[in-house]
């Protein structure tokens, strides 16, 4: 399980640089999940190549990603860590801004379909709501995460170039 929470973690992040996910100023939780390994290392998006994330540890719980475009020397840094709800992991992802005094979290729903090939599945930027804490956030995901409309068209599909 710990090891599906990591790799979600990095679909997550794969998922916000496609699409337009719902962004809140809180997260799920706080980082509590710990890193797992079997996520660090270089993925490429299976749909876009020559888009390409790097994955590292920032700390015990979060990751530090890296995102480059091939013909590029420009990259974009995010920070992202995993929350688990009813048993499924999500993705708390901000980009890195040093103009920021605060973060703006997008969410990703993650699956592993192998070792090597992860899916993040945004969620929607339909919803409405607005959240002030972490617990009534995660409470409305929990509540709302098995309806259909939940989670947006964007997929994400990383497949592992280097571990």
């Amino acid at each position: 399980m710990k090891t599906s929470v990591s790799i979600l973690s990095i679909l997550f992040l794969s998922i916000l640089f496609y699409g337009c996910p719902y962004e809140s100023g809180v997260p799920i939780d706080k980082p509590s999940v710990k890193i797992n390994n079997d996520i660090l290392g270089t993925w490429e998006d299976s749909h876009n190549h020559g888009e390409i994330f790097n994955v590292s540890q920032l700390d015990e719980f979060r990751y530090k990603i890296v995102k480059t475009k091939a013909n590029s020397e420009t990259s974009e840094d995010y920070t992202a860590f995993t929350s688990i709800i009813n048993g499924t992991s999500f993705i708390n992802l901000w980009e890195n801004n040093a103009n920021e005094t605060s973060h703006k979290y997008a969410f990703y729903k993650m699956q592993f379909e192998s070792k090597n090939k992860l899916r993040l599945s945004e969620v929607t930027e339909n919803i409405d709501e607005s959240f002030n804490s972490s617990e009534e956030l995660k409470a409305f995901i929990g509540l709302n995460m098995k309806n259909s409309y939940f989670f947006g068209n964007n997929e994400i599909e990383l497949v592992r170039l280097i571990k």
